[in-house]
């Protein structure tokens, strides 16, 4: 494949494992498809994108029988892809090798899927298909390039933004959802910068701050367990002695006790 190309894929209820050697945009246009890579997954709909770099072994299930896409498969020489991601100042390299992800798409995005899709119903030649796809393309630089962006700068994770973030939410329920917006990323983003800074999940490093901040009340406070589970976002004293079984081999008066 030498230059890329847009397709209606029409998945109903199918389902099955499969990867590409080429990186793949897929747009939902009806019903809904979840989508499982090795380290994120999500559900496809209607005005949802999902990006799938080349060579990503993915899960898909289609989860109505009017679930379809429209799919772009991009071809790693095309020289118009390559013209557009330099002007959004991203390399082919990024792409290729960056993450899975989801987003939604700006509403007015929309019918210009329906759109393509329809023609290609009427003149499914391959011309057709690679010059719809341009048409597509410039469509989604504006998502596409910053959702890249969000990726590429996993270097700059800030480790110091989602201790604050965390610590002043601690004695609530904190969502992926709720973490992800103050680090301005998606969820998914968000799994695999906490996987390789943090090692651990998001919800596993929240529940680590919340243990260091109980342990140092038991040691430092005379505060009864219940008031320092309340404190700490464990919905009672049985669930932080749990926590602290699991992850300190102690109970909670034993590292009280320990600590005097």
């Amino acid at each position: 494949m030498t230059k890329s190309h847009a397709r209606s894929n029409r998945i109903a209820l199918q389902s099955g494992t499969h990867h590409h050697s080429f990186s793949q945009i897929l747009l939902g246009r009806k019903g809904a498809m979840n989508c499982d890579f090795d380290k994120t997954g999500g559900q496809i709909g209607r005005g949802v994108m999902a990006w799938v770099p080349q060579a990503n072994q993915h899960d898909f299930e289609g989860l109505n029988p009017e679930c379809e896409l429209l799919v772009l498969d991009l071809a790693n020489n095309d020289p118009y892809l390559n013209a557009l991601l330099d002007t959004w100042s991203v390399s082919l390299n990024d792409v290729r090798y960056q993450s899975p992800d989801f987003c939604r798409l700006p509403n007015q995005m929309v019918p210009m899927i329906d759109f393509i899709a329809e023609e290609l119903a009427q003149d499914t030649s391959p011309t057709r298909a690679q010059r719809l796809s341009t048409m597509l393309l410039p469509w989604l630089g504006e998502v596409f390039s910053s959702e890249i962006a969000t990726q590429t700068g996993l270097s700059r994770f800030d480790v110091a933004r989602l201790n604050s973030f965390i610590d002043r939410q601690i004695s609530q329920p904190i969502s992926n959802d709720m973490l992800a917006i103050a680090l301005h990323c998606s969820p998914s983003h968000l799994y695999v910068l906490c996987q390789q800074h943090l090692g651990c999940s998001p919800q596993a490093y929240i529940t680590q701050r919340r243990l260091a901040l109980a342990q140092k009340m038991l040691v430092q406070t005379r505060l009864p367990l219940d008031a320092i589970a309340q404190e700490t976002g464990f919905s009672d004293a049985s669930s932080l002695s749990r926590a602290c079984k699991r992850n300190f081999q102690k109970t909670p008066g034993q590292i009280r006790k320990q600590g005097a």
